[in-house]
């Protein structure tokens, strides 16, 4: 192959660098990270040419409009890429570009992740947040049926799981007494059971002038004070 591109990827540009097979840089600068900017890249390097750039969030985006643009995109695992850069604390973006296009010319990476099609990853993502979903759902039922429980309810937490359940419940409940009444006759007036009162609040409002006279009799220099004497 003539040509090696290595494509360090982030959300809103992409720096690259172009070497041929002897190693000699050919092309270097950023592109934007959409199809009109990687497009641009064909200016640098001809179609198939191979590309390598590290896993991350975009890097699924950026391969697949490679790969429509008639390159042979690479997904370096990120980890194998760090491990066999030539100096992995003096990290940049360039150094990054250039490391990946020499890994790839020299061919020694071993891990490259694989790029699953557009409908696979739809499916994949769809169950993904369906997963999410069901998860919050559980959690929300099971915290419903505690507190049920807790008020002696207990016969009211079959099938919460449908909404014949939900509205089975709140016909059940609706003819008792609203909530607000039922908390107003067991908070005290005072605030919540049990904490503690604060009347350092109500003292500092009041006070606030006598604050003020202690605080400037604090701040007087000791030649003043022998003054007033």
């Amino acid at each position: 192959m003539g040509h090696y591109a290595g494509l360090d990827v982030h959300s809103k540009a992409c720096v690259f660098e172009v070497q041929d097979a002897q190693g000699k840089i050919i092309a270097r600068g950023s592109v934007a990270t959409t199809p009109e900017g990687l497009a641009t890249l064909r200016a640098h390097c001809p179609a198939s040419t191979p590309v390598a750039l590290e896993s991350s969030t975009v890097a699924f985006f950026v391969a697949r409009q490679l790969a429509a643009l008639g390159f042979m995109p690479a997904v370096i695992d990120a980890r194998e890429v760090r491990l066999k850069a030539h100096r992995p604390r003096q990290k940049s973006d360039r150094r990054d570009a250039h490391e990946l296009c020499e890994g790839l010319r020299r061919d020694i990476y071993r891990t490259r992740i694989h790029v699953p099609p557009p409908a696979v990853a739809e499916l994949r993502e769809t169950l993904s947040r369906r997963r999410h979903f069901v998860r919050l759902q559980a959690a929300e039922i099971n915290a419903a049926k505690r507190l049920l429980r807790t008020a002696g309810l207990g016969q009211l937490t079959r099938d919460l799981g449908s909404n014949t359940g939900w509205l089975r419940l709140r016909a059940t409940l609706r003819p008792r007494a609203p909530c607000r009444s039922t908390w107003r006759s067991i908070m005290p007036r005072g605030g919540v059971r049990g904490s503690k009162s604060r009347p350092w609040r109500r003292r500092s409002t009041s006070n606030s002038g006598h604050s003020r006279m202690m605080c400037a009799a604090s701040k007087r220099s000791p030649a003043s004070d022998r003054s007033s004497r």
